[in-house]
């Protein structure tokens, strides 16, 4: 999954260029919620849509956080993560300290950390 993960990060670069809020607690919440739910427990998600709004300040910005989002979580790499490792592994493969942006992110800067599945 890491290219799909630097992908992501290169294009929440990209949206963070014109929108720093992208860096605010309840973005970075909503994007996560949207990656847990579809990628480390998708069985939780399987119904949900990816959201349209994350909080950013305009639609626009919401827009272009969204297609990054639903660009990633179609991602074959992602789709075959989904479909072969356990939820432990597919957070851990998501939360990859050593996969970065171009310009240095890392899944940190956007998502912040879980440390455990709940139980």
């Amino acid at each position: 999954m890491t290219d799909a993960l630097r992908r992501l990060l290169d294009a929440l670069d990209a949206v963070s260029e014109e929108h720093g809020e992208i860096g605010d607690t309840v973005v970075r919440e909503q994007m996560f919620d949207t990656v847990y739910a579809h990628v480390v427990q998708p069985h939780l998600g399987a119904e949900r849509e990816v959201p349209a709004s994350f909080g950013m300040f305009s639609d626009a910005a919401n827009a272009a956080v969204r297609a990054a989002l639903v660009a990633f979580l179609a991602d074959p790499e992602v789709v075959a993560v989904r479909e072969s490792a356990t939820a432990q592994e597919r957070l851990d493969a998501f939360q990859n300290p050593e996969v970065a942006s171009a310009s240095g992110t890392v899944y940190d800067d956007y998502f912040g950390h879980l440390d455990a599945l709940p139980s």
